[in-house]
């Protein structure tokens, strides 16, 4: 065991224990100093709520009784739903755990009902939209636009077309 100039099994020397650290033992073998820190924040964490999070604590910050923090999500003061002429939501509840959010979203001109397995949704002749079947084309059918050609088969790859701008034809080879 380390000494401080003590001899024998008796030592004259003393620890004293500061703020929040206890000292146990009397240095000697039989009885050795134990030295252990104690919580420095006992009662002394304060939590504060924001508009997304209501924070609770519970306890004292002992061992006995050690602190409990505990945060309750508020999502609904965060969010804005913005209706539109394609989009009408419903809002209701407050976001947390006992009054949950709830949102629904209805489309006007979207028409859900009929349709048979495998259709998909289909703009209609008056805008609306309903269960139809998929557009069709032959494998291997692409629909270019300007700036690419070919239809994606051996013969015709597809490629980027930059001479089709019309600033960039004079530097196109034909």
């Amino acid at each position: 065991m380390a000494r401080c100039r003590c001899s024998g099994d008796v030592c004259i020397c003393q620890l004293r224990a500061g703020t929040n650290v206890r000292v146990d033992g009397v240095g000697s073998v039989q009885s050795p100093w134990i030295i252990s820190s104690l919580p420095s924040s006992e009662g002394t964490v304060l939590v504060n709520d924001t508009p997304s999070v209501n924070l609770e604590s519970a306890g004292v910050g002992s061992q006995a009784v050690p602190f409990i923090l505990t945060a309750h999500a508020q999502i609904a003061p965060l969010l804005t739903f913005v209706d539109s002429l394609d989009v009408d939501f419903q809002v209701s509840g407050a976001g947390v755990e006992g009054d949950p959010l709830i949102v629904t979203a209805e489309v006007p001109g979207l028409d859900l009902t009929g349709g048979n397995p495998g259709d998909v949704l289909t703009q209609q002749p008056d805008g609306s939209w309903a269960p139809g079947p998929p557009n069709v084309v032959d494998p291997g059918a692409i629909s270019v636009g300007f700036g690419l050609t070919g239809n994606g088969s051996v013969a015709a790859p597809l490629r980027v077309d930059v001479c089709t701008y019309g600033d960039l034809k004079a530097m196109c080879v034909p």
